[in-house]
């Protein structure tokens, strides 16, 4: 697997998380709370900005702003805002300085909604985008490999030109065998001196009956 294969790779099984993940939000935000998870999302950030915020001037939004901060373009979050707007979780008004601008804030029924939501959407991001980020994909994930195949860990130790560790049931061999000659020798040496002692004997006692 080369480099462009293992970017594509890569692509492809982030997607697939992202794809996952999302599929999961959608279903239990919009069973249990009848929110998509765009509209959620909205919601979700501004009901942020209003807890992180002390003046009230800043809790307007401007669509535009809005639409870049969810990377959706300026129709798209229009149209979000519409249906939120028609089930009563957020207002437009427009500036008084700026006619032309357009102004969004969260509604106490949307902060309501939001709040019941917001344990259901962290749940499914605890079990299913969690276990990706520590390792251990969510219970029946297909398992997948970003690593070309032919390219070894970099923590991989090289197994070249490091000897071959002794066999020590080889060395034990060894030294046995070295053992048995050194017996065998002594031996050897043994039955020779008694072999001339034998003979030494041989002739003083036929020195002796010939006298």
């Amino acid at each position: 697997m080369n480099d462009t294969d293992f970017m594509v790779t890569a692509w492809r099984e982030l997607l697939e998380r992202h794809a996952r993940v999302s599929c999961a939000l959608e279903r239990e935000l919009s069973e249990k709370h009848g929110l998509g998870v765009s509209e959620f999302e909205l919601l979700d950030r501004m009901a942020e900005a209003m807890t992180t915020c002390d003046d009230e001037g800043k809790l307007k939004f401007r669509v535009q702003e809005l639409a870049e901060h969810m990377h959706l373009s300026q129709s798209a979050m229009s149209r979000l805002i519409a249906r939120l707007e028609r089930e009563g979780l957020v207002m437009r008004a427009t500036c008084d300085v700026d006619r032309r601008g357009v102004f969004v804030h969260i509604t106490d029924e949307g902060r309501g909604r939001h709040a019941e939501a917001l344990p259901t959407h962290r749940s499914v991001l605890e079990s299913r985008l969690v276990p990706y980020l520590t390792g251990t994909p969510p219970e029946g994930t297909p398992p997948t490999d970003t690593l070309p195949k032919d390219t070894p860990p970099k923590d991989t130790p090289s197994t070249e030109h490091v000897p071959k560790a002794r066999d020590a049931h080889s060395d034990r061999n060894t030294q046995v065998d070295r053992n048995t000659q050194v017996d065998r020798d002594t031996d050897g040496d043994r039955d020779t001196g008694n072999t001339a002692h034998a003979r030494a004997t041989d002739k003083a006692l036929e020195a002796s009956l010939t006298r």
